[in-house]
C-alpha cells in the first residue's frame, strides 16, 4: 500500500496538520487551565505563580524533544495523575498553607513561628508544590513528544502556523468558557475529549475513556471537596458563598429575618454583606454562629460608616463596591449618587441578589476594574472610596494582582483630580495578623503623601487603617471632624524608607528586601530539576548556534510578552478580558510574521529585522505614557492606540526574527524544544521586575536578543566556512572500521 493510499484511509482528524493543529488546542488550553486552577485553589502560588507557566513550557519542551510519540497513549494516566493530585493536596488541608516568604504580606505573621516550624511549614509546602506540578509536567512530556513528531513530519514554518492557530483557538475557547464561569473540572472535559479524539485506534481504548472520566470526575471532587458553602467559580476567583440566616424570632429589634453573607475569596475571606442593625435576643445569643455573625457585624459598623461620620457626601464613587455594604452605608447617610466599581461580575450578581441598595436608582454599577474605570471617567465625586481593595487572585498569565494598579502613586494622584472641592479621598485597608504589617501601612502613606503632595491623614478603625487625603486634609478640617466622631489618629513614623508604588513598580504586596532565602531555596531546586529534565537536550554535544539562537529567542520573547500584558493591563483595565487579547493579539502577530516570512521567502540576513526589533524596543522602553496622556488628555483612543502599537510592535518584530531562523532548522521538534526551554528562563527572570520595574523587562529583553543574535553571527560564520572549502579528496588507502558507524 503506498503512503497516499495510506493518507486517503486515515480519519481527517488524524492528518499530521489537523492533529497538530488539535494537539496545539489542547496545550494552551490545558496549560491556562492549570494556572486558573492552581492559583485559585493553592493559596502557596500567590508566592510561585509563575510555576505553573514554567512546568508546562519544560514538560513540553522536554516532550518535543525526545523524537518519538511512545509516551504519548500515557498521557490518560497524567490528566488522571494531575486530578487526583490536587484531590490529594485539598483533601489534606495543605492548599490552604502559606508559604513563609520573607518579602510578601500575606495576612499572617509568621514571626509567630519558631525557626524550624518555620523551616518546616517550608519544606512542607515547597513538597506539595511540587507534587502537584507533577501531573501537569507528565501531561506536557506526553502531549509534546506527539507534537514533536507531527513537527518533524511537515516544514517547519508550516508546522508553527499550526502550532499558533491551534493554540489561538485553545486560548479563545479557554477565555470564553472563564467567561461563562466554568469551573476547571468542566473545563478539564474539553481537552480530555480532544485528546481521546486524537489517540490511535488502538490507544483510544474503552479504558483510557474510563481513565479520563476518572480524571474529570476527581477533578470535579476536587473542586468542591471540604467546602462551608454554595463553590462558585468567576474569571478571577473560586468563591465559596456562606449563606447565614438569622430568624426573625430571634431578633430582638423587631427586624425581620436578616440573611448575612460571607464571601471567601482563593479559600481566604473577602468581604461580607451585612446588617449591623441586626440585635439578637438572649435565645439568639445562646447560638454561637449567630452571636459571631452578629458581634462581626457590629464590629464592621464603623469601618462603613467611616467616610460618612466626617462629612456629608452628595456624589459618591466606590472602588471595590463588592456585594454592596459601603454602597448600602452611603444611601444611608443621604447620597444623591453613586457609583460603583467592581471588577468580578459573579460578586455584582450576589450583590443584586441580596442587596436591595443595589436596586436603587441612584446607584449605578459599573463590571470593570477600578484604575480602568478613573482612567475613563470625567465625573467629579464628594467622596472616592477605595474600599479594603485587598484582592488575592492574579489575573491570566500575568503575575499581577487584580488590585495591582489602583494602589499606585500615579493611581491616587488622579483619585485626588477627580474630587470636587472640598472632597475627600479615603483608602481603607485591612490590619495584618499581630500588627507586623506595619510597613505595609507606611508603604501606603507614603505612595498617597508622594500622589499628594502633602501627609494624608491615618485613622485606627477595628482590623482596618483609613487614610484620608484631599482639601478638606490640606485645610485641616479633617482633625476637627476625626476628634468629633470620636475616631483617633495614627501615628506614622516620619522616616519611613518603604519603596512607594509606581504604575512601573505596582507591587503592594511585596517588600524587596534583598534574597528572599526561602523562595530563593525553592527556585534553586526548581531549577535543578529543569536542568535534570533538559539535559539530554540543553547539554548535547550537538547543539549549535542555531539552538541557542532559538533558545534565547524563547528568553526574550516571554519576558516581552508578560511586559507588553503588564503595560496593557494599565491602559485598558487588569482584567481576563485584556490578557486574553493581549495573549491572543500577540499569537496572531506570530501566525502574521511567519506568513509574511512564507510569502516573500526567506531572507539570506536577518540582520535587518535584528536591527528593526532592536529598533522597537529602545521605542517602547522610551515610551512616554504619562506625557502622551498628559499632552491629549481628551484623546483617550487615540493615546491608547499609540501606546498598544508601540508597546506590541517589538512582537511582530521578534516574530519576523523567529521565522527567519525556524524556517533554517533540520530537525523542527527539537529546535522548538529549544525556544521552548528558553522560554522557562524568560518565565522565571519575570521575578526580576520586583527589583528594577515593569519596564525593566525590557531591558532583560534586548540583553537576551543580543546574546541571539550573537549565536545567529556564529552560526553563519560557521556555515560560511564550512561552504567555502574545496571539496575533499578521498584517501585512496584503506581505513579502519569505525565503531560509530553502528551509532
Amino acid at each position: 500500500m503506498t503512503a497516499s493510499q495510506t493518507l486517503s484511509q486515515t480519519p481527517s482528524w488524524r492528518r499530521p496538520g489537523i492533529e497538530l493543529f488539535l494537539l496545539s488546542f489542547i496545550s494552551l488550553f490545558f496549560e491556562l487551565l492549570i494556572i486558573r486552577w492552581l492559583t485559585c485553589d493553592f493559596k502557596s502560588f500567590l508566592v510561585f505563580k509563575n510555576f505553573p507557566l514554567v512546568t508546562c513550557f519544560v514538560g513540553l519542551g522536554v516532550g518535543l524533544s525526545l523524537g518519538d510519540d511512545k509516551n504519548f497513549k500515557d498521557a490518560p494516566w497524567a490528566m488522571l495523575a494531575t486530578s487526583l493530585c490536587m484531590l490529594l493536596m485539598i483533601g489534606v488541608g495543605i492548599n490552604d498553607a502559606l508559604f513563609p516568604s520573607a518579602g510578601l504580606f500575606q495576612w499572617f505573621n509568621f514571626e509567630l513561628f519558631s525557626g524550624w516550624q518555620r523551616l518546616l511549614l517550608a519544606t512542607e509546602v515547597a513538597a506539595a508544590v511540587l507534587v502537584c506540578l507533577a501531573g501537569p509536567f507528565f501531561f506536557m512530556v506526553c502531549l509534546g513528544s506527539r507534537i514533536g513528531v507531527l513537527f518533524n513530519q511537515q516544514k517547519p514554518l508550516s508546522a508553527y502556523c499550526i502550532d499558533i492557530a491551534g493554540a489561538i483557538c485553545g486560548s479563545l475557547c479557554f477565555s470564553i468558557s472563564s467567561f461563562f464561569c466554568a469551573q476547571p473540572a468542566m473545563q478539564l472535559i474539553v481537552p480530555a475529549l480532544v485528546l481521546l479524539l486524537c489517540l490511535k485506534p488502538q490507544q483510544n481504548s474503552l479504558k483510557t475513556g474510563g481513565l479520563l472520566v476518572a480524571a474529570v470526575a476527581a477533578a470535579f471532587v476536587a473542586m468542591t471537596f471540604n467546602a462551608d458553602g454554595e463553590v462558585r467559580w468567576t474569571p478571577y476567583y473560586r468563591l465559596i458563598i456562606d449563606e447565614i440566616k438569622i430568624p426573625q424570632n430571634l431578633i430582638s429589634n423587631g427586624h425581620p429575618t436578616s440573611t448575612q453573607l460571607f464571601l471567601f475569596e482563593n479559600h481566604g475571606f473577602m468581604q461580607a454583606l451585612l446588617d449591623p442593625d441586626v440585635e439578637l435576643t438572649p435565645e439568639g445569643e445562646k447560638n454561637p454562629r449567630f452571636k459571631q455573625v452578629v458581634d462581626f457585624s457590629h464590629l464592621r459598623r464603623s469601618y462603613y460608616e467611616l467616610p460618612h461620620q466626617l462629612k456629608h457626601n452628595d456624589d459618591v464613587l466606590i472602588l471595590g463596591c463588592g456585594a454592596g455594604s459601603d454602597v448600602r452605608e452611603a444611601l444611608k447617610h443621604g447620597a444623591k449618587w453613586i457609583d460603583g466599581v467592581e471588577i468580578d461580575p459573579e460578586t455584582l450578581k450576589l450583590g443584586h441578589k441580596y442587596n436591595e441598595a443595589y436596586n436603587s436608582p441612584i446607584v449605578h454599577l459599573h463590571c470593570d476594574d477600578a484604575r480602568s474605570f478613573i482612567n475613563k471617567t470625567t465625573k467629579k465625586y464628594d467622596l472616592i472610596f477605595v474600599a479594603l481593595l485587598d484582592a488575592m487572585g492574579l489575573v491570566g498569565q500575568s503575575s499581577m494582582r487584580t488590585d495591582s494598579y489602583i494602589h499606585t502613586a500615579d493611581s491616587y494622584h488622579k483619585c485626588l483630580s477627580l474630587l470636587k472641592p472640598g472632597g475627600m479621598l479615603v483608602i481603607s485597608f485591612g490590619n495584618a495578623a499581630g500588627g507586623k504589617g506595619d510597613w505595609l501601612r507606611d508603604k501606603m502613606y507614603d505612595t498617597i503623601k508622594a500622589a499628594a503632595g502633602y501627609p494624608p491623614i491615618a485613622v485606627l478603625a477595628p482590623n482596618t487603617y483609613g487614610f484620608i487625603a484631599g482639601d478638606i486634609v490640606r485645610s485641616g478640617e479633617i482633625r476637627g471632624m476625626i476628634k468629633k466622631a470620636g475616631l483617633e489618629i495614627a501615628d506614622i513614623p516620619a522616616d519611613n524608607t518603604e519603596r512607594i508604588t509606581t504604575d512601573d513598580w505596582p507591587y503592594l504586596y511585596i517588600r524587596p528586601i534583598g534574597i528572599d532565602a526561602p523562595y530563593c531555596s525553592v527556585l534553586l531546586v526548581v531549577i535543578a530539576l529543569v536542568l535534570f529534565c533538559g539535559r539530554k537536550l540543553l547539554f548535547a554535544k550537538t547543539n549549535t548556534g542555531s539552538d541557542w539562537q532559538l533558545f534565547f529567542l524563547g528568553t526574550a520573547f516571554i519576558l516581552l510578552e508578560l511586559q507588553s500584558i503588564s503595560r496593557l493591563s494599565l491602559l485598558y483595565g487588569n482584567t481576563w478580558l485584556t490578557s486574553s487579547i493581549v495573549v491572543n493579539g500577540v499569537l496572531v502577530m506570530i501566525l502574521a510574521a511567519n506568513f509574511l516570512i512564507i510569502k516573500l521567502g526567506m531572507p539570506s540576513k536577518q540582520g535587518l529585522f535584528y536591527a528593526g526589533l532592536l529598533a522597537s524596543l529602545l521605542l517602547s522602553y522610551f515610551l512616554p505614557v504619562g506625557a502622551i496622556f498628559a499632552a491629549n488628555p481628551e484623546a483617550t483612543l487615540l493615546n491608547n492606540s499609540i501606546i498598544t502599537f508601540v508597546t506590541l510592535l517589538p512582537m511582530f518584530m521578534a516574530g519576523l526574527v523567529f521565522a527567519t531562523a525556524y524556517s533554517r532548522v533540520t530537525t523542527p521538534g527539537r529546535s522548538f524544544a529549544f525556544n521552548l526551554m528558553g522560554s522557562v528562563l524568560g518565565g522565571l527572570l519575570d521575578y526580576m521586575s520586583i527589583y528594577f520595574g515593569i519596564n525593566s523587562l525590557i531591558l532583560f529583553a534586548v540583553a537576551f536578543y543580543l546574546c541571539s543574535y550573537s549565536c545567529y553571527r556564529v552560526g553563519s560564520a560557521k556555515s560560511s566556512s564550512t561552504a567555502a572549502l574545496p571539496p575533499s579528496i578521498p584517501d585512496p588507502s584503506p581505513s579502519p572500521p569505525s565503531s560509530a558507524a553502528s551509532e
